[in-house]
């Protein structure tokens, strides 16, 4: 009251009762006025615990959510409507290679000179102009020309955008080197001298690449969706099909070798050569046939198959006819000897 009386007034002053029971706080206001020849104190109380309890329980609320923030592993940052930082966290910083004090209350175009003709400025500004929320993985380069990847989320607030950055560079890395495998492993199997074929469990042909459509004389997508029977000799089908219904089987082996007839797409039967292995395709367990032709190397393999036959003929009339020489010569000698007697 003291400092009422001296300075006419008192405003907004807080002051806790403390009972047994819990703790009341009054907001107390108070005027010195000139009630007829005296000076008196016009006090206004009131009880303003619960405000209190609620702005305890916001500020709890708040400081909770800045250490979320805080500690999160995505980067949080809040942009003003003329693209200034207002808010960012340590993550933020890290990613940016900078520090929070080095963007807070600067605009981005300070920080980063050329942000504004990036794709990602323009989302930005399409999230804080249409209120719109707007998501993309972006490629951000640092002055020294080293890159990272990161997923954005942008969300309209009152102020401007809220922006969570996730830092996946990694991942962007992975699949880069993923892409450029596949891209090696297709040029490989493209340009194989040997037919490679991909078939399902039910001998469909899923994959063929140039070097098989030619062997058979038909093209790839004309072997797309057919069964592998289609491009069999009828004579060897039996044995093919038993043969793919083992690999298919709890017993079957890592690797087949066969040599069998295939039927082009003309009707020639020609002599080919399968390596068979397990791949996975499309989750799907299937078949890899390697296949080479060898027509040319069966047919001389016949070739000389059938000279030798001829020779061994030849040469079982030759021992024949020398058998009966020696045994006519056999019988003059002993003509002759009767004579002489």
């Amino acid at each position: 009251m003291a400092a009422c009386a001296q300075n006419g007034f008192v405003r907004d002053l807080e002051i806790d009762y403390i009972s047994a029971q819990k703790v009341t706080t009054v907001e107390i206001n108070a005027t010195v006025a000139q009630l007829g020849l005296d000076k008196v104190i016009f006090t206004l109380c009131r009880d303003i615990t619960e405000r209190k309890e609620s702005q305890r329980k916001i500020q709890e609320l708040e400081t909770r959510f800045q250490n979320t923030l805080e500690n999160m592993q995505e980067g949080a940052q809040i942009i003003s409507n003329d693209f200034r930082y207002l808010y960012v966290n340590e993550t933020v910083a890290q990613q940016g290679h900078t520090t929070k004090e080095a963007l807070l209350g600067k605009t981005m175009m300070q920080c980063y000179p050329g942000i504004e003709k990036t794709l990602m400025f323009e989302k930005l500004k399409l999230c804080i102009e249409k209120q719109t929320n707007q998501q993309m993985e972006n490629e951000f380069v640092y002055p020294d020309k080293s890159t990272a990847y990161f997923d954005l989320r942008m969300i309209p607030i009152p102020d401007g955008a809220f922006i969570l950055s996730l830092n996946i560079t990694t991942k962007k890395q992975l699949e880069i080197t993923l892409r450029q495998s596949e891209e090696k492993y297709r040029n490989l199997v493209e340009n194989s001298h040997d037919g490679i074929v991909i078939l399902d469990k039910t001998g469909k042909i899923l994959f063929a690449n140039k070097n098989e459509a030619a062997m058979f004389g038909t093209t790839i997508e004309a072997m797309l969706g057919k069964s592998f029977a289609d491009f069999t000799d009828p004579e060897n089908l039996p044995g093919a099909m038993s043969i793919y219904k083992e690999f298919f089987s709890a017993q079957a082996k890592d690797h087949y070798f066969i040599v069998a007839k295939g039927k082009r797409a003309d009707g020639k039967i020609i002599f080919v050569e399968d390596i068979i292995s397990a791949v996975d395709y499309n989750g799907e367990r299937a078949a890899l046939l390697i296949v080479r032709d060898v027509t040319e190397r069966k047919e001389q393999e016949e070739a000389l198959q059938q000279r030798n036959e001829a020779l061994q003929r030849a040469n079982k009339l030759m021992v024949g006819r020398e058998l009966k020489m020696i045994e006519l010569k056999a019988e003059i000698q002993r003509l002759k000897n009767l004579l002489e007697k």
